[in-house]
């Protein structure tokens, strides 16, 4: 008895990938860019604010390594990572 093995096409169909990475790419590809936009514009507000309380904080003439440990706190808490 011989033993018959199945092979699949060991061709890829490209044209269905293309068209289901286009589709996936219009109907996520907004919501990516929306995100992308939203965490850039929250890093420079963080960023910011930090440079803001570090101002402030050198103003009121505090350690140097005070003023430096809250900002980078200040950066941190208000990052979204």
């Amino acid at each position: 008895m011989e033993d018959e093995t199945t092979f699949q096409d060991p061709w890829i169909d490209l044209k269905a990938i293309w068209q289901t990475l286009t589709e996936q790419a219009f109907l996520f590809g907004p919501q990516i860019l929306f995100a992308i936009i939203i965490l850039v514009v929250d890093n420079w507000v963080a960023r910011l604010l930090s440079n803001l309380a570090r101002r402030t904080l050198e103003n009121r003439k505090l350690e140097p390594l005070l003023v430096d440990f809250s900002g980078r706190l200040f950066t941190h808490l208000l990052s979204p990572l």
